[in-house]
This record gives structure tokens, sequence and C-alpha cells, in this order.
């Protein structure tokens, strides 16, 4: 069987995981491009990588897993020859290339949203946070909070004729943010309810390109808080109180800077998240 669009080291990954008697395409944009590989062995998910963190999430999953927390079960990663991609960002290194990862059969939180999921979500998330071996006296890149603010601003700047009346609030929470200390340890970067999978009731974390080892663990907290709070609002304040924590500096500054990405990227009603934004900032 042949991959549409093709992939490199299509015989390697074939000879990893066996033969293939049905292949189905999940998902393709410009920087990643994802299978889901039917073989008499099991289904598998191939994820070529030209963004360049396919080797990092790969190693960050099978650490993971190894200590005991229910993500897909990571088989292989194969390096390609993309110069493009390759770089350091920090003490991450880019490199593009194919992961091969166990398929999880199971739909999304986004679909199964409930307050036991909900708790449960938060339990799994503050865990790995608190976990000592992921610990760090130090941001996994220099100049850490400041970098996030221009994150935050690049993010504002995509719809700021909609959000221009808030500008001068944002920039003094940012401003705090900067001021804020941080207890950096291992987080996922991109703990939304669509990268959390439910089989057999337990929950499966996927797609590891954000995590990092020393970063602001309420990043996680406001990406998943701030989600809910456009799709599913009555579970927002449910997951906060069950991680417990407080409506912080560093908590109304990821739960808005993840509110603007959602502004800019998504399909979705800005004034709605306007008044969203404007609710975090009177909290």
């Amino acid at each position: 069987m042949e991959l549409l669009p093709p992939i490199p080291r299509w015989e390697e990954i074939q000879e990893a995981v066996g033969a293939v008697e049905n292949i189905e395409l999940l998902a393709e944009t410009h920087k990643n491009t994802l299978y889901k590989l039917k073989t008499a062995g099991g289904t598998f998910v191939v994820k070529y990588s030209r963004r360049g963190w396919a080797e990092y999430e790969y190693h960050s999953m099978k650490r993971l897993r190894e200590e005991g927390y229910a993500v897909p079960e990571p088989f292989n990663f194969f390096e390609t020859e993309e110069e493009e991609g390759k770089s350091r960002y920090g003490t991450l290194k880019k490199v593009p290339g194919i992961l091969v990862f166990e398929f999880i059969d199971g739909p999304s939180m986004l679909d199964l949203m409930s307050e036991e999921l909900v708790k449960k979500t938060a339990d799994v998330i503050k865990k790995i946070h608190q976990d000592p071996r992921h610990k760090r006296d130090q941001p996994f890149i220099k100049n850490y909070s400041e970098i996030e603010v221009e994150r935050m601003q690049y993010h504002f700047e995509k719809k700021e004729a909609t959000f221009a009346d808030l500008k001068s609030e944002l920039e003094q929470l940012s401003g705090e943010y900067v001021q804020h200390e941080i207890e950096y340890t291992t987080i996922h970067g991109d703990f939304r309810p669509s990268n959390i999978l439910v089989k057999n009731g337990e929950l499966y974390l996927i797609d590891f390109e954000g995590t990092c080892e020393g970063g602001d663990p309420l990043k996680d907290v406001g990406t998943f808080y701030g989600e809910t709070l456009i799709n599913h609002p009555k579970y927002a304040e449910i997951f906060r109180e069950s991680y417990g924590t407080e409506m912080t500096v560093p908590l109304k500054f990821h739960t808005i800077r993840r509110l603007l990405v959602l502004a800019a990227f998504e399909d979705i009603d800005c004034s709605f998240v306007k008044e969203k934004i404007e609710d975090v900032l009177r909290k």
C-alpha cells in the first residue's frame, strides 16, 4: 500500500509495524501529516513532522509512559533529511522526522465532557506537574516569561481591532506576569480537551509537541480552562477548583492567552471571546 500524500522512509516504517492492511489519512497541515495504519499486529499512528518536534515528542512520550502515565506507546522515530526544520529552541532540539506510536481508539474529552472526567483530568495534569522527577530550578529557555508575553502580543495583534480597548489591561497583566515567580516543571504545553482521549474510562494524553521540562504549570491549567470557558463553560470552574488554584495572575494570563489563540485561529465569534476575556480580567 502507498501513502497519499507519500512520506519518506515508508519501507522502513512497514518493516517496523508489519504488513499494512489499511491506511487512513487522519489529518494534514503544512507542518504535520498523520496516518492511521492497521496491521496484523495492531493499529498505529504515523506522524510525519516537518515542524521538527517528532523526536522530542517520541522521547517525551517514552519517558512519561515509563513513569506510569497514560500516554500512547511510542514505537519508533525515523529522522528525515529536511534541513529547514532543524534548529534549537532553548534546551529543545528540533529534528524533522516520523513518529510511530500506538493508536488509542477512543473519543476526545470534547465529546465526553462530564464533571467526573473534568475532575479526573485535573488530577492527571496536577500529578504530572507535582511529580518530583519533573521539577526544575530553571526554565527550559532563557527569558521564559518574556517569551510567553511576546506570544500573547502576537496573538493579540492578529485581532487587534476587536480587542483594542483591552490593550492597556492586557499590558498591565503581562507586566505582572513577568514579575511572578514560577515553579518550573514538566508541562504538556497544549493541554486542550481535544488532546485528551478517553478509553475504557482512562484518560490518555496525546500531542506532545509543546511539552517541555521547565515550563509554567499554569499554562496547562489556563489552556484547558480557557478552552472550556468557550466550549463547555459550566465545567471551567470545576476544573480550576479540582486542580486547586485560585484565579492568580499567571492563570489569568495563560487563560487569556489561550482565548486570544482561539480568536486568531479558530472559526469563532470574537465578540464572544472578548466577553470571556473581560470576565477573566474582572475575576
